[in-house]
């Protein structure tokens, strides 16, 4: 069981090590994209003051295409040819301050979208910052798990050796006390023997004696 705990911790230890570099991945994917949203918002800030500078022109060349047809109007038939003209000029003012207008709207709610896409990716690498500590912590809590589940792998194994040993000394006592117990039977049966032959002589003498 010692063993198998050691090997889950070092298993353990491996997934969390992975887990935390993924994280640091993340977050560092995570970065690069909030820096390119930032830079696509300056950039979008840079478009949207060209667009201005469209729309002002526009709007100034439509104020000129109105002036050129009332000049034209006044000048009546010989400046017929130049209301036209005029007022071609106008629509394309319109149009273009149209369009710029139409732009500038867009370019916006990409900002705005940048805006949250940045400050989404800002919370998701605050996310992933905080898995990558909370890993680093439970590294190494497993990683001190681990150097206990060796060490007391390593104390199970003394233990098993004292344990061995432990039996031998039991089973060299065992066969000496299997040898002293033969040793007493035998001093046993040596002293019945002896007593019997000193009963016997006891006997002989006092016959003689009588």
């Amino acid at each position: 069981m010692a063993k198998r705990n050691g090997e889950s911790a070092l298993a353990a230890k491996t997934l969390s090590a992975q887990a935390r570099a993924s994280a640091d991945s993340g977050a560092a994917e995570i970065a690069a994209m909030r820096d390119a949203m930032q830079a696509i918002q300056k950039s979008s800030s840079g478009i949207a003051t060209i667009i201005g500078t469209i729309d002002e022109i526009a709007f100034q060349t439509n104020i000129l295409a109105l002036n050129a047809a009332v000049e034209a109007a006044r000048a009546g038939e010989a400046g017929a040819g130049f209301a036209v003209v005029a007022e071609e000029v106008r629509a394309l003012a319109q149009r273009s301050a149209q369009s710029a207008r139409e732009t500038t709207e867009r370019i916006e709610d990409s900002v705005q979208k940048s805006t949250r896409g940045a400050q989404i990716s800002q919370r998701i690498a605050e996310a992933l910052a905080t898995i990558a500590v909370q890993t680093s912590r439970v590294d190494a809590l497993i990683a001190e798990i681990t150097q206990a589940s060796v060490e007391q792998t390593r104390g199970i194994d003394v233990i098993n050796a004292s344990a061995g040993k432990l039996d031998q000394v039991t089973q060299n006592t065992a066969a000496h006390a299997q040898e002293s117990a033969k040793a007493t039977d035998e001093l046993h049966a040596q002293s019945e023997q002896l007593r019997t032959l000193a009963s016997q002589l006891a006997r002989l003498v006092g016959l003689r004696l009588a």
